[in-house]
C-alpha cells in the first residue's frame, strides 16, 4: 500500500471534517437576527407603558391617591427602569452578539438590572406586608403617621438594594481583565448563594407568610360576623331570587300615601296664606 496515498487521504478526510466543524459554528459578530426585533420592542414598549398607566391611573384618580399606594408607584418606577434601560440594552446586547457600548456602561447596565430587580421584589414584600397590617392589625394600621413610616420603608428599599449590588459589581469589573465587548458578573459562587436567599427566596417566603395570614384573618373575620347573624346578602338561585329582610322601624317608613297627604297640606296651607295676603 503506498504511503503517500495513504497521507493524502488522511489529510482530505480531516480538511472535510474541519469543514465540517466549521459549518456549525454560530454566525460571526455582527449579523443583526432583525427578525426577534420586533416582538422584542413590542415587549419594552409594553413594559413601559404599563407602568406609566399605574402611576397616571394614581395621579389622576383622588380615590388612589393613598399612602399605601405609594409602594405601587415606587414599584412602577422601577420595572419603568427595568423596561426604558434594562431591556433595551439587553436588546442591543442580543442582537449584535457582543456589548458595543464599553466597560463602564456595562457596569452601569448590570448594576442597574440587579438593582432594580431587588427593589421590585423588596416592594412586592412590602405590599403584602401592607396588606397584612391593614387586615390583621386595623386599629394599629390607622397610625396617623403612616404616610412617614411608607416613605421609610421605600427609601430602605431602594439604599438597601443599592449597597448590596454597586460595591460587589464594581469590584468583580474593576479587579478582572474582561473584554470590552463582552459583559457579564460572574461573583464567587457563595456569594451568589448568599445574595440568593436573602435577595430573592427570603422575600417569596415572607410574600406566602403574609398572604396565608390575610386568608387566616378574613377567613376568621367572616366568621365573627356570620356568628353575630348579620343579615345575609341576596341570593339567586334559579329564577327564584330570594333576600334577606331588613326589619326597618314603622316610624321611619313613610308611605306613598302619607307623603301624598303631606304635600297635599302644605299645599293647601299655602294657598290659605295667598287668600290672606289679597284680603
Amino acid at each position: 500500500m503506498d504511503p503517500t496515498a495513504t497521507d493524502s487521504n488522511y489529510k482530505s478526510s480531516k480538511m472535510a471534517a474541519n469543514v465540517t466543524v466549521n459549518s456549525t459554528e454560530p454566525p460571526a459578530r455582527g449579523e443583526l437576527p432583525w427578525l426577534i426585533l420586533p416582538p422584542l420592542i413590542a415587549l419594552v414598549l409594553f413594559t413601559c407603558l404599563a407602568n406609566i398607566t399605574v402611576m397616571l391611573c394614581i395621579y389622576v384618580e383622588k380615590n388612589l391617591r393613598k399612602a399605601n399606594n405609594l409602594y405601587v408607584v415606587s414599584l412602577a418606577v422601577a420595572d419603568l427602569m427595568v423596561g426604558s434601560l434594562v431591556m433595551s440594552a439587553m436588546i442591543t446586547y442580543t442582537l449584535y452578539g457582543y456589548w458595543p457600548l464599553g466597560a463602564a456602561m456595562c457596569t452601569g447596565w448590570v448594576s442597574l438590572d440587579f438593582i432594580c430587580c431587588t427593589i421590585s421584589m423588596m416592594h412586592l414584600c412590602l405590599i403584602a406586608h401592607d396588606r397584612y397590617q391593614a387586615l390583621v392589625h386595623p386599629l394599629k394600621y390607622r397610625n396617623p403617621k403612616r404616610k412617614q413610616i411608607i416613605i421609610i420603608h421605600i427609601s430602605l428599599a431602594w439604599i438597601v438594594s443599592i449597597l448590596v449590588w454597586i460595591p460587589p459589581i464594581i469590584g468583580f469589573r474593576s479587579t478582572g481583565n474582561y473584554p470590552e465587548d463582552d459583559c457579564y458578573y460572574m461573583p464567587n459562587k457563595y456569594y451568589i448563594l448568599i445574595q440568593s436567599l436573602l435577595v430573592y427566596y427570603l422575600p417569596i417566603a415572607l410574600m406566602t407568610f403574609f398572604y396565608v395570614k390575610c386568608l387566616s384573618g378574613l377567613q376568621k373575620q367572616y366568621k365573627k360576623i356570620h356568628a353575630m347573624g348579620a343579615p345575609a346578602l341576596p341570593s339567586v338561585s334559579g329564577n327564584a331570587t330570594t333576600a334577606a329582610t331588613l326589619k326597618v322601624p314603622t316610624e321611619l317608613e313613610p308611605t306613598s300615601q302619607a307623603i301624598a297627604e303631606g304635600e297635599s297640606t302644605v299645599a293647601a296651607s299655602g294657598r290659605s296664606q295667598t287668600v290672606q295676603k289679597f284680603l
